[in-house]
């Protein structure tokens, strides 16, 4: 049986594609309808655009609302977002193929719990906790990637936690940022398993 991996690593000028073919003998005598091959998208960083739903950025904040880049509305900002993204999957469906997409990590910015993205959130969804802040960002930036790659073809996805998806480093030590990192992966969670699996008010759920 043989097993076809792909890997893309995206610049900002082009895709590098390198494939790797693993055969084992023992199997040899398989049936070769059973092959299937699997993408592998490392460190795609091009899901934060999800998240960016204000119009103007807060003070000291790095990335620039939608209104400020140019766009007409919120609406024709996340249209143009999303069709650029499934083209982009669209082009790796149609050269590689593959059935099950893999993403080990590293699917966005994070950064979700900072002063100047809670303000920019609290702009467009006013009165929610920091914590709350952390899961709707999970479930519009997890639910943009999910649509995305489901249009472009993929029904199949194995999407790892990195250190982007638990609001990148560092986590010093009893600060309020290292006591966020359960709320991360319960936002993650709530959306690739499509259930929430923690309850916010039993945060030491094991199952996470």
């Amino acid at each position: 049986m043989k097993f076809y991996g792909y890997s893309f690593v995206s610049s900002a000028t082009a895709v590098v594609v390198l494939a790797s073919v693993f055969t084992t003998s023992s199997f040899a005598e398989v049936d070769r309808s059973e092959t299937w091959r699997w993408i592998n998208l490392a460190d795609w960083h091009s899901a934060e655009k999800y998240v960016q739903v204000w119009k103007t950025s807060a003070k000291g904040m790095k990335t620039r609302g939608w209104g400020e880049k140019g766009y007409a509305s919120l609406e024709v900002y996340e249209n143009a977002m999303r069709s650029r993204n499934v083209a982009l999957i669209s082009r790796i469906k149609k050269d590689y193929g593959g059935e099950l997409m893999v993403i080990p990590r590293d699917t966005q910015a994070g950064h979700w719990e900072r002063p100047e993205f809670r303000a920019s959130m609290r702009s467009v969804y006013p009165g929610l906790s920091d914590v709350a802040i952390v899961i709707q960002a999970s479930h519009l930036r997890y639910g943009g990637v999910c649509n995305a790659f489901t249009k472009a073809g993929y029904d199949t996805m194995l999407v790892a936690v990195g250190d982007h998806e638990i609001g990148d480093s560092p986590w010093r030590v009893n600060s309020d940022f290292a006591q966020m990192v359960s709320f991360f992966r319960a936002g993650h969670a709530e959306v690739f398993h499509e259930k929430s699996v923690r309850d916010l008010e039993n945060p030491d759920n094991p199952r996470l």
